[in-house]
Formats: structure tokens, C-alpha cells, sequence
């Protein structure tokens, strides 16, 4: 067998040549190889930087001492952060940067009338709080709490702050993510592009359990088992390709949670790039329904893993749909952004 690389193709008078390699025989020079100087090549491996310090900082200065209203009869400004809470991590990998933000936080206000001679009639002080930005949030709709915590004229300053405090406020959590993704280099989602839906992430209510059945998937990968591995157990890589927080402990009866809680379960085989097994169910199943989840690994020449998933007691409703959720929250997504080829069996 040969492996045939479209920058080796070459034309010469009328006739196109092409220079091939047997496996096992590549040119070195398509190789990436770790270097003695530890340069990351045109960021080929996957790397993860922590960026939680920049968006609490950045935060600080859009929301902290800021004016939101500012007439001769009203002034209104914010104060100091009360709290702030979460985290934000930027993913590249192969030149494709992407990233994770989960964040809470309530900045301080205050406000104050005066008469037509300047003088104060009345004030108040509260809070805004904003109980989850995300890296995917639409912020015309970010949740905005209002509070009033004393004051002389709490019910005025509260209905201005549900409005112009909360406008205010969407347009710097739009500039904070808007700056994140331009400052790291990450890329906006083609157009077209829509979120799936194969994993309800707000059931509406439990399915019934009911009769169960079985199914397997062979995949070849295009990528060493210990890749693909890794692509399914570290949380960071499955945080960053589903787009939303992964919780992974992974130890015989660890915990996992993928999809926001979507998914959940507990590992129950571990065998390390070899063998994965899993207690697995979505959330909108009955209560105590689970299934029976293995997924086994075997390199089957250099660079290539035979990927060989079977699932058991699935209800014979959710058969397609779980199916489907495998390849379009898992599998397409890994390709998407790690590169990894692979074709199913």
C-alpha cells in the first residue's frame, strides 16, 4: 500500500508525476516530531491556556466606577465588584483556537436625584448580578438581576436599573466576550452552523422505560489510540469540542457529566488506551435507567485505531437519537477541531 500526499504531486511538460512512500516509509519532512528546543510548530499539538485571570480583570475594568446614567436630575454609576466567580480556558490545536468561559458575578450601584438647584432629594444603593455568562451566550438575553438594597426611592431606581441597568450591562459582558475571542484568536462559527439538538438539554419531561435493546459502531481513526483516548477522557478536550463543561473522574465507579449533565453515568472498566467501560444514561430518561456503555481500542497498523463502541440496554425509542448523539456531539465534533479522520464501519 502507498500513501499519496497532494503536496508531492508535480507536473513536468504534459504529464503529472506524483512521488509516493510505502507505510512505514513517510518523508521525514511531513512528520511532527517533538523538538529539543520544546517549540510548539504552528501549534499542532493541543494546548490549553488559562485565561480566568484576564476575564476577571478585563471585567473589572468595563463594569467597576462607571457611569450608567448621568442627567442633572439623575445619576446613577456602578462601584466595586461584589463577587466573581468561574473560569475561561482558550483550546488550540492545529492552528484552531476556540474556548470555554462559565462566569458569574454582581457589581455594586448607586444612585441619586436632585431638584433644579442641584440639591439631593433622594438615593439608593443596590446590585446587578448576572448569575451565568458563557462562552456561547446571547447577551440580549442575558439574565440581569436587579436588587435595591436601601435607599429613599427604591421602586424609581429599580425600574431604571431593570432597564438602562441592564442594557448597560449586556453591552459590556458583549464587549468582554467580543474581546476574548479577538485577543486569543478565536474563530466564530461558520455560517449555517446551528447547535445540535440530538441531546435535549431541557427535557420537558422523563421518558417512560420500556423495552431495551443493543447496538455497536466500528470506527477507524485515522490517529494513534492513545489520540482518540484522550480526546474522550480529559475534560478540557471534551469541554472544548462540546462547547460546554465536561466533568470527568476518571478512576473505576468516577463520575462524568458531558453536555451540561445531558450525559451522565459512572465509569465502571477502565483499561488505560485500550478499554473503556460506562454506566451511561441522558438526563431525560426514566429515573434509574441506564445502559451499559464499552468502548475498545486496538491499533491495527501505525497511526490507525479500529474503535469498536457497543451499547447496551438503550430503550428502543432513543436508539436512533442516541446514535445520532454519538456522531454529532462526539465523533464530528473531534474531527472538527482536533482534525482527526476517521470513517465509520
Amino acid at each position: 500500500p502507498y500513501h499519496v500526499c497532494p503536496p508531492c504531486l508535480f507536473f513536468f511538460g504534459s504529464v503529472w508525476f506524483c512521488w509516493m512512500a510505502k507505510v512505514g516509509e513517510e518523508d521525514p519532512r511531513w512528520i511532527v516530531s517533538d523538538r529539543s528546543d520544546g517549540r510548539n510548530v504552528n501549534a499542532w499539538h493541543w494546548t490549553e491556556k488559562d485565561v480566568t485571570e484576564w476575564v476577571k480583570s478585563r471585567l473589572v475594568e468595563l463594569v467597576e466606577n462607571q457611569s450608567i446614567v448621568d442627567t442633572p436630575m439623575l445619576k446613577c454609576k456602578t462601584a466595586d465588584i461584589a463577587n466573581s466567580d468561574g473560569e475561561g480556558t482558550v483550546f488550540n490545536r492545529k492552528g484552531k483556537v476556540s474556548f470555554l468561559l462559565e462566569l458569574n458575578f454582581a457589581v455594586k450601584w448607586e444612585g441619586e436625584t436632585f431638584d433644579d438647584d442641584g440639591n439631593s432629594t433622594g438615593s439608593c444603593k443596590g446590585k446587578l448580578t448576572v448569575p451565568d455568562l458563557e462562552h456561547d451566550t446571547d447577551t440580549a438575553k442575558l439574565q440581569v438581576d436587579v436588587s435595591c438594597d436601601s435607599g429613599s426611592d427604591n421602586e424609581k431606581f429599580l425600574r431604571l436599573m431593570q432597564t438602562e441597568g441592564r442594557a448597560w450591562l449586556r453591552s459590556r459582558a458583549e464587549t468582554l466576550l467580543k474581546e476574548l475571542k479577538a485577543g486569543h484568536g478565536v474563530q466564530e462559527k461558520k455560517a449555517g452552523v446551528t447547535e445540535n439538538v440530538s441531546v435535549k438539554k431541557t427535557p420537558e419531561k422523563k421518558k417512560d422505560a420500556g423495552e431495551n435493546t443493543d447496538f455497536a459502531t466500528k470506527i477507524e481513526w485515522r490517529v494513534p489510540p492513545k489520540e482518540i483516548w484522550n480526546a474522550l477522557t480529559e475534560e478540557g478536550r471534551v469541554s472544548a469540542y462540546t462547547r460546554s463543561k465536561a466533568i470527568i473522574q476518571l478512576t473505576d465507579g468516577g463520575t462524568f457529566s458531558f453536555l451540561n449533565g445531558s450525559i451522565s453515568g459512572t465509569f465502571t472498566e477502565i483499561e488505560l488506551h485500550k478499554k473503556l467501560g460506562m454506566k451511561w444514561r441522558l438526563q431525560d430518561w426514566a429515573d434509574g435507567q441506564f445502559s451499559e456503555v464499552t468502548i475498545a481500542f486496538e491499533e491495527v497498523e501505525s497511526g490507525t485505531t479500529q474503535m469498536i463502541l457497543k451499547q447496551t440496554g438503550v430503550p428502543v425509542s432513543e436508539v436512533e437519537r442516541t446514535q445520532q448523539g454519538w456522531s454529532s456531539n462526539f465523533w464530528e465534533p473531534i474531527k472538527m477541531l482536533f482534525g482527526y479522520g476517521y470513517t465509520t464501519k
